[in-house]
């Protein structure tokens, strides 16, 4: 199986990629591969809503030349949107090969307090997976305790 390539997109940790990387190597039981870093395109800001549109961001993944990768995730620190929800925590193409993900909102817990950092990076691999579960053509269950399951929340 052709591996899957995890794109860093602004400014994030390295144990952030690190981690979401080992995490779907592991669960994927595919290769993964880091590649090299990438500015996120500047035509994906709203400046109405002062966030990034996830889908631009699609657009741009897949445009990208990475012909022995199944699939791309860019993984960022942007607040994403999608035109239909004030905001996103990650995006995909369902059935497609491109993901994006952000950590930007899984750093706080839902009061507003820090979220302990194994809590966060659990939630960034876990957003991960489920955004390359659509990739799979995998769709949202009704399982709260399923990955796949839709979170507008941040949950632990």
């Amino acid at each position: 199986m052709l591996p899957l390539g995890v794109i860093p997109m602004g400014r994030l940790g390295d144990l952030a990629v690190h981690v979401v990387a080992a995490h779907l190597q592991t669960f994927l039981e595919i290769p993964v591969d880091i590649l090299k870093p990438r500015e996120v395109p500047e035509d994906a800001f709203q400046h109405h809503r002062q966030q990034f549109d996830a889908g631009t961001i699609l657009k741009y993944l897949a445009r990208l030349p990475y012909p022995r990768r199944s699939r791309i995730v860019g993984l960022t620190n942007i607040d994403l949107c999608i035109p239909i929800l004030t905001h996103v925590f990650g995006e995909a193409e369902v059935g497609g090969r491109v993901a994006v993900v952000s950590n930007f909102r899984l750093r706080k817990n839902a009061d507003g307090t820090n979220a302990p950092m194994e809590h966060y990076y659990e939630r960034l691999a876990k957003v991960a997976l489920h955004e390359v579960g659509h990739t799979l053509s995998i769709y949202h269950c009704d399982n709260s305790r399923c990955i796949m399951s839709y979170s507008p929340k941040v949950h632990h």
